[in-house]
């Protein structure tokens, strides 16, 4: 039994795939600019490395590189959560209000 070969592995593509991601986390393409821009500043800082062996340059880079993104995507979450916590209080202070306003209807109707 054999399945019909209709699924598309890339039917949204690629630049449509980034820009929407992009308006769901803006700061992934933040973290990306800036992986790209340490690593090339990296590579451009390699030419006059010094005594410094080639390796522990680039374990230097990566890091440096690595950690814009860390701190791009805390930073990220950090004010994303922010908003659901701003979403959440909202609803909340509807429901509490709300239980508030059937708690007294209940107590003067005893």
């Amino acid at each position: 039994m054999s399945s019909p070969n209709n699924w598309d592995a890339d039917s949204e593509g690629r630049a449509a795939k980034l820009l929407r991601k992009s308006r769901d986390a803006p700061f992934v393409p933040i973290g990306m600019a800036g992986f790209v821009g340490l690593v090339g500043f990296g590579l451009w800082r390699l030419r006059s490395r010094g005594a410094v062996k080639m390796s522990v340059h680039l374990i230097h880079t990566r890091v440096m590189a690595q950690g814009f993104v860390v701190g791009a995507m805390t930073l990220g979450e950090h004010c994303g959560g922010w908003e659901c916590m701003l979403r959440l209080s909202n609803n909340t202070s509807l429901i509490v209000a709300s239980i508030a306003k059937d708690t007294t209807e209940t107590f003067t109707q005893a």
